[in-house]
């Protein structure tokens, strides 16, 4: 069932919030169940405020392309143990749940024990909805280098701000320097005088 906590935070959402849940092909039987119920819990979700919940069940056997996409978030592949031509093997597998509300996503690797699905989602929207993270402005002359470049520096940041990139290739910057800006600047009105004067 859907807590209270969880109904407040989606009647406050007036922006689309996505519910992304990838599902490998390598999952053992056992495993069904607790898809099952996370479905049922999404649904029940989007029932709350249909207008903005939307959810993308998204299966690696229907759709590979899509599914490989759970790469770019923080759900990791677990070996799990399957019966496969009178041998049991182990096999990476994932099951995991992306939720993106502006410009922020949450994570849930399901695939660790959870016994209790609601909770942990609820502190993610949470997190979300209302723990608003300040802003941390990214600048590079090549952005989308800096990314491939410093992956595991700009995801350990997402959990302390929200970030921002913006290229200036027309600004006299050492390519060698990354610059980094806190929005919005904290300072003191005189101090915002000395620095526009």
């Amino acid at each position: 069932s859907i807590s209270s906590f969880s109904q407040e935070l989606l009647h406050q959402v007036n922006d689309p919030i996505r519910f992304k849940l990838f599902i490998s092909r390598n999952l053992a039987s056992s495993s069904l169940t607790k898809i099952y119920r996370i479905k049922s819990l999404l649904h029940q979700l989007q029932n709350i405020n249909p207008e903005h919940v939307f959810i993308d069940i998204i299966y690696e056997r229907d759709n590979p392309e899509a599914f490989q996409k759970h790469q770019l978030f923080n759900i990791p592949q677990i070996p799990v143990s399957v019966y496969r031509q009178f041998h049991i093997k182990e096999v990476p597998a994932v099951l995991g749940l992306t939720i993106s509300y502006e410009d922020d996503i949450e994570e849930i690797p399901f695939l660790l024990d959870i016994s209790e699905i609601e909770p942990i989602i609820a502190i993610a929207l949470y997190r979300l909805i209302q723990q608003k993270k300040p802003t941390l402005t990214l600048i590079h002359h090549n952005i989308d280098s800096f990314k491939k470049d410093f992956s595991i520096f700009i995801k350990s940041l997402t959990d302390l701000y929200h970030l921002e990139f913006f290229n200036y290739d027309h600004m006299t910057l050492d390519p060698n320097h990354t610059t980094l800006f806190l929005s919005p600047p904290v300072l003191l009105p005189q101090q915002f005088n000395q620095i526009t004067d």
